[in-house]
Parts: structure tokens; sequence; C-alpha cells
């Protein structure tokens, strides 16, 4: 990480708070941990350029100047500031004058995403439910499969006794009925085999997955990707993880079907993430991101309980299967979608809990 600016105290990139720090002419001096997060950027990437061109909300401008010239500190609570290529978040702030002796030297921007605090819990809450409901349809699928394994002994038995074509015919549509009903039930048990992680590059994997899910998409998508290469390795299972990343992409592709769309792959490190009530210091975010119709408001916040699709020929176990891959791994998939833009964001832990 680069050297944001001489003898920055640590516990500021503790915060968990953002903190924004101009100069006279408004532009960015320094940025800790949690305000790269909100602005999706890093200290290099937006150093030395005016704070308005990466955050704003209407009279911003006008209020920064203000307190350059001498109004006092500024708290405003729950408001929707746009931030450049991340859109509307919802924030607490407070703006302060950044003195030297009795001269305003700069802008204190103070910042809190309370976006984030309703993430948490709407995460637990979705956790919550899948563990619920996981139980559940583990104790009615052990009770489906039984019965069906008595169902295609006894239909091989009386495939061995057909004798006319019909019989056959009969038998064999039990049997390969009993099949797929057996292979569902085995979908809504869940991943049966314990994840094989190891040292893995995530931009490997991305590569791969852009590289396969490229043979099957149309002249109608356009697929593009946007990498931060400072991620390192993470332990993972290579498999499971192509499995997950190619499901939200088929997911992506469903979603504009016909249509002109685009679909985006992005990687990028996030400070202080909270996953299952847990504070990470930093985390990997793999986003996917497409520009179609969004999801439905009635299943929505069902999005990832099985069973659930948004389309009449499907299961509605990938995202349940994709979700609980990841959540072996001690991460969580979390979604944002709105008429236009729909993001799944793998979120996996780097480093040590707090």
């Amino acid at each position: 990480m680069p050297n944001k600016t001489p003898n920055t105290p640590d516990i500021l990139d503790s915060l968990l708070c953002g903190i924004i720090i101009t100069d006279k002419a408004l532009c960015i001096r320094y940025l800790n941990n949690s305000a790269e997060e909100t602005l999706g950027k890093s200290f290099s990437q937006v150093n030395g350029e005016e704070i308005t061109r990466f955050i704003s909300y209407l009279g911003l401008k006008k209020r920064l100047n203000k307190i350059l010239h001498g109004e006092q500190s500024y708290t405003n609570r729950a408001t929707s500031f746009h931030i450049k290529d991340q859109g509307d978040v919802h924030l607490d702030f407070s703006i302060s004058p950044k003195t030297d002796g009795d001269d305003i030297t700069g802008i204190i921007l103070e910042m809190k995403q309370i976006d984030r605090q309703l993430r948490i819990a709407r995460d637990n809450d979705l956790m919550e439910v899948l563990d619920t409901n996981q139980t559940i349809l583990r104790g009615m699928a052990h009770e489906i499969k039984n019965p069906l394994g008595g169902i295609s002994g006894a239909a091989q038995l009386m495939a061995m006794d057909a004798q006319d074509d019909t019989a056959k015919e009969c038998t064999q549509i039990i049997l390969s009925e009993t099949a797929r009903l057996t292979s569902l039930v085995d979908e809504l048990l869940g991943p049966a085999n314990i994840p094989k992680k190891k040292l893995i590059n995530v931009h490997e994997v991305l590569e791969h997955c852009r590289h396969v899910f490229s043979l099957k998409i149309g002249s109608n998508i356009r697929l593009s990707f946007d990498y931060d290469p400072s991620i390192p390795d993470i332990v993972a299972d290579r498999d499971k993880m192509v499995q997950v990343i190619l499901n939200i992409l088929q997911n992506a592709l469903n979603a504009i079907g016909d249509h002109e769309g685009n679909i985006l792959i992005r990687s990028r490190i996030l400070w202080k993430h909270t996953i299952h009530q847990t504070l990470h210091p930093y985390v990997a975010s793999i986003s996917i991101t497409d520009d179609g119709p969004g999801i439905p408001d009635d299943i929505r916040g069902k999005i990832f309980y099985p069973m659930i699709t948004g389309r009449a020929e499907g299961t509605g176990l990938g995202l349940s299967i994709a979700q609980t891959l990841i959540t072996q791994h001690g991460g969580i998939i979390e979604v944002d979608s709105i008429p236009g833009k729909t993001t799944f964001s793998i979120i996996l832990p780097l480093g040590k809990s707090e």
C-alpha cells in the first residue's frame, strides 16, 4: 500500500468510519482504509484529485467552501451521496476545517456508511434462514430419497421381466425419472464434498471462467473485466470457485437474454468488512455485474433460498448451492439489484479476523 501521508497515525486506518482530508483547493490528500472502501478506489487513484469528482450530493461543494472560509463544522445524517462508479450510498457525515494554528489548511470529511449496518443485519438474517431451510430440506430429501430407491429397484426388476415394447418403454421412463428425481434430491442436500483448499490465484480462476464463458455468449453480450492486481493468493477450492463464478455468470446471461447487454467481472480488496458477524481487516471481493432488468421485487430478498427462481425452466438451486460453497470458504455472496444493474459480490476473507 502506498505511504499515504507522512506520520499518519495507524489508528485512522483502524476506524470503521471513513476519513478524507483535502487541501484548500479541495484536492484529496489522505484517505483511510474505510474511505478507500466507500469510494471503491485506492489512495493512489485519487491523490491530488478534487473530492467532488468522486463523492457528491446537492450543495456539497458550496458547503465545503463555506467551511474553508470559516463556517463551523457541519453534520448531517442518513444523507444520500453519489459515489463515482459505485452508485448511491447513505452516509452519516460531518465536515470540519483542518487547521494549522489559526489558518484553515483544508477539509476533514468523516463519513459512516449506514448501508453497511443494514447489509450486516441483512446478511445475518439470510444465513439464519438458509441454515433453517437447509435443515428442513435435508430432512425432506432423505424421506424422499429412500422410497425413490425402492421404486428404482422395482422398476429394474420389472424391466427384466417385460415382455413387450410398451412395458419396456414404461419401465425405462420410471427409471429415468427416478434417476432425475434422485439427482434433484442430491442437489437439495447440498454439496457433499468438503472443499479441497489450497493457495490459488484468484485472477487465474477468473480468467479461466471468462474464457470458458466467452465461448458460449453471442455477439449481443459485451464481457469485460476490471481486476485489482494487489489481491494476494487465497486459500480456496479452485473447482468450487469455478463452479460458483460460472453459475453467477450464467445468471447474468439469463437476465440479459437476447437483448444487447454488458457483463463486468471485477475484483477488489475491501477493508474492515464483516462476514458472519466477524470483522475482517480486509477481504477479497469478486463481483459480477450485468445491465439486465434486475431481480423481480417479489424474489429479491429470497434469491438465495432453494427452489426460488425467476425463470420457468430454472430449478432455483444454483444460487443456493453457490452460497453454500462460498460459506464453506468462510465467505458470503451479496447481491444488489435495481433495474438496469445487478451485482453479485463474492466476499472472501483475507488475513486474520479481528
